[in-house]
């Protein structure tokens, strides 16, 4: 990966997960991972084994509204919080938070008014890095352009139609488009 360079790593292990709904539309739930993890650095010589236990905590609640190409009304809502222990090391590995916030705002039958705010924080020996850049998180930067363990992110969209429905006549038969969208967009954040 970007950060670490080149490395062999060989993990084993399972993991189990339980949810509990407390409405339709929103859920508590508990994953812990149990894994053996053998990472060699080549070119720092490093080599870390050890046996991980995982555990997280997530609420989610999610009763956005879709159509085929995104959410147009409702929210969802990602709160977790975990960390992992090294247990032959006898030490807290890493700890992680994380918000995910979305609010959409329906504007008229297929428009609508997309708010998020994104925050992330892993901390300890071995922080728990993630990607950020990209059409899905940071537009304007490729692709993975940050393998950081803080995000701080905000992004506001109005989401529009622009092509609902278009016939292309052709010899052999048509060629049809649908549900084509456009959208107007501000992102900022930070990732360090």
């Amino acid at each position: 990966n970007d950060f670490d360079g080149n490395y062999f790593e060989r993990q084993v292990g399972g993991y189990g997960q339980l949810r509990y709904p407390l409405s339709r539309y929103s859920r508590v739930g508990a994953t812990t991972y149990l894994r053996w993890r053998d990472k060699d650095k080549f070119l720092t010589r490093e080599r870390r084994r050890s046996f991980l236990v995982s555990q997280f905590f997530s609420f989610v609640s999610d009763n956005s509204l879709w159509e085929p190409t995104g959410p147009l009304d409702g929210h969802r809502v990602n709160f977790t919080i975990g960390g992992t222990y090294a247990v032959d090391e006898g030490r807290v590995n890493d700890w992680t938070l994380l918000a995910d916030i979305r609010k959409y705002q329906r504007l008229g039958r297929h428009s609508a008014f997309a708010t998020r705010l994104y925050a992330y924080k892993s901390g300890g020996i071995d922080p728990r890095r993630i990607y950020h850049g990209g059409s899905w998180s940071f537009r304007g930067y490729s692709r993975r352009e940050w393998y950081v363990p803080k995000i701080l992110f905000v992004s506001n969209e109005l989401r529009f139609p622009l092509i609902n429905r278009l016939l292309v006549g052709l010899p052999i038969g048509n060629l049809g488009f649908s549900a084509i969208r456009g959208a107007i967009f501000n992102d900022a954040g930070a990732a360090w």
